[in-house]
């Protein structure tokens, strides 16, 4: 786990897993992709480009822009969505909540 300068909630990466180095050329297009550069969580985009071992580029659809990640960045810690993680939705929150305080 890398050393960062602010530590980020832990809820932001919920649903996701660490990619290592070694791996970045296997991760799919597509796939949402969330960041850490010199300490600093970037929420990224979605894959659109990977040039392994050069840089990826991202995507962010609803600002309909892309960027590229420099992959050499000793910084540079990957995460992406892991579909076998699912996350709760807001209302299956809710309603647990609910339930909770009913008891």
């Amino acid at each position: 786990m890398p050393t960062f300068s602010k530590a980020p909630p832990v809820s932001v990466l919920n649903g996701f897993r660490e990619i290592k180095p070694t791996k970045y050329a296997s991760i799919p297009l597509g796939v949402y992709v969330r960041y850490f550069k010199e300490g600093e969580l970037k929420y990224g985009g979605f894959l659109k480009v990977m040039k392994h071992p050069d840089y990826m580029v991202l995507f962010n659809y609803n600002k309909k822009v892309s960027w590229s990640v420099q992959l050499k960045d000793p910084s540079l810690h990957v995460w992406i969505k892991d579909p076998n993680k699912p996350e709760k939705k807001k209302t299956e929150k809710k309603t647990e909540q609910k339930a909770s305080t009913k008891r």
